[in-house]
């Protein structure tokens, strides 16, 4: 399970580690890690070894932009549970390597995480997270459908697409003014 952002209370990293400890039986093997840093990491580290998964969850800190493929690349999944993303690159970048996105269902993420690429969970709910964690994790033709779609996905928010779009809203623009113009 990979989270990539900073360790601040708004990111709700807190609901991920929950999530892992109900899991730790399940998937004996189960292993969070936890890129960046910042104000919330004591009280995470603090959380990981109240629920006995501080061996499971891995600080990893800053970690370069190049690095972060090796990352996504070994991942199950990528989760983020903010309810005050706008956008989320780290989301993007799972999808495209392939890696199925479990988000909170709010603002941003609930725009542009869909069924075909991973699962929109509903705010604070960590039962809801762990069992979709567990869900990928067992189903293997679910997670590889998801991996596979995750890139064709982000095809629609490439440059060439976006400034397709922009050029047919112009090209729109421009015949309803010269419309009016007109008379």
């Amino acid at each position: 399970v990979l989270f990539v952002s900073k360790l601040s209370s708004d990111k709700k990293v807190d609901l991920i580690i929950r999530a892992v400890a109900k899991l730790k039986d399940k998937i004996p093997d189960i292993t969070l890690a936890l890129t960046g840093s910042g104000a919330y990491e004591k009280e995470l580290r603090a959380l990981s070894k109240s629920l006995s998964v501080e061996d499971r969850v891995k600080f990893l800190g800053f970690v370069p932009t190049d690095h972060l493929v090796d990352l996504y690349n070994a991942s199950e999944v990528s989760v983020m549970m903010s309810t005050a993303e706008t956008q989320s690159i780290a989301s993007m970048q799972s999808l495209a390597c392939g890696v199925p996105v479990l988000a909170a269902n709010a603002w941003g993420l609930a725009e542009y995480i869909k069924p075909e690429v991973g699962f929109l969970i509903e705010p604070g709910n960590v039962d809801m997270l762990a069992e979709k964690i567990l869900l990928l994790h067992r189903d293997k033709a679910l997670w590889e459908k998801m991996s596979k779609a995750g890139p064709l996905y982000l095809k629609q928010f490439s440059i060439p697409a976006v400034t397709k779009l922009w050029e047919e809203i112009y090209e729109a623009t421009i015949k309803r003014y010269n419309k009016k113009a007109a008379f």
